[in-house]
């Protein structure tokens, strides 16, 4: 589409494709690569399978949060399950952790900054007799808003050992900070909307809902302006109750694909044309 409209270029495009963005890396190994090297905008899609194909969503302000891992190590001492006096339960520690976090989000945070602690696993032991000697936990932290999550690491270092030291236990928390608040540029998301409103047409353009969910489209967002929308790639009808994303009976309607690199193709001869190199 865009070798079609050469001559109405003033500038260049570079095409990204992602890999690893998944586990929060492509964006960071990207950009070590010069992937951003000589860019002065970008602009980026991720499909959508709740929202109708022929549709897109964008939103002002954060659209997506920052996404961090936490992994958490508690020893006590291990013995009989008879015997319990006898030994230090990392197992109770670690249950009194899982709980103490929440209170990281309900007690610590104003209810006008939203946060998510969330323990995915927790592994200890192997036998229904045996107290084990150590618990592992991992887990993820979301935030909305730079602030909030640069605070996560004190707030939850200080729950964590001091909790698991009331159970007589040790803990280590090693807090892994991923990709920041996904936050498109006021005057990129303004280009990128009137682009998409002149060719689907203003009706099939929505308000995105925010999403805890993280992108790490953010991290190039650091570096040049530029702006991330929602690509619909759900059914036409009944999209609200489709499968979601990372879900195993995922389904994408086709019909997307042409919308999503038109959108692309749009919003840089927006740009181009407008005389921006």
């Amino acid at each position: 589409m865009l070798a079609e409209r050469r001559e109405r270029l003033n500038g260049c495009v570079r095409f990204l494709f992602q890999a690893a963005e998944e586990i929060n890396a492509g964006a960071k190994a990207m950009i070590a690569d010069g992937a951003l090297d000589g860019v002065s905008e970008i602009y980026g899609l991720h499909n959508l399978p709740t929202l109708a194909a022929g549709r897109i969503a964008t939103r002002a302000g954060p659209l997506m949060g920052s996404v961090d891992r936490i992994e958490i190590d508690i020893e006590g001492k291990g013995g009989h399950g008879a015997i319990p006096d006898q030994c230090i339960d990392p197992i109770v520690a670690a249950s009194a952790v899982v709980l103490s976090l929440q209170t990281a989000i309900s007690r610590e945070l104003s209810p006008f900054a939203p946060a998510v602690v969330t323990v995915g696993s927790l592994q200890a032991g192997e036998a229904n007799n045996v107290i084990p000697h150590r618990a592992c936990l991992t887990g993820t932290v979301r935030t909305f808003a730079p602030e909030v999550q640069s605070a996560m690491p004190e707030r939850l270092e200080r729950l964590v050992t001091r909790i698991a030291e009331g159970y007589r236990c040790r803990a280590e928390l090693r807090y892994i900070p991923q990709t920041p608040v996904l936050v498109s540029h006021d005057d990129c998301l303004a280009y990128a909307e009137r682009a998409i409103d002149r060719l689907l047409g203003r009706e099939r353009r929505v308000q995105a809902e925010p999403t805890m969910a993280g992108e790490d489209f953010s991290v190039y967002l650091q570096r040049v302006p530029g702006c991330f929308f929602w690509l619909g790639s759900g059914p036409e009808t009944g999209a609200e109750q489709a499968f979601g994303l990372h879900h195993p009976r995922f389904t994408l309607n086709e019909a997307c694909l042409p919308v999503g690199a038109a959108a692309l193709a749009a919003i840089a001869l927006e740009r181009l044309t407008a005389g921006r190199a």
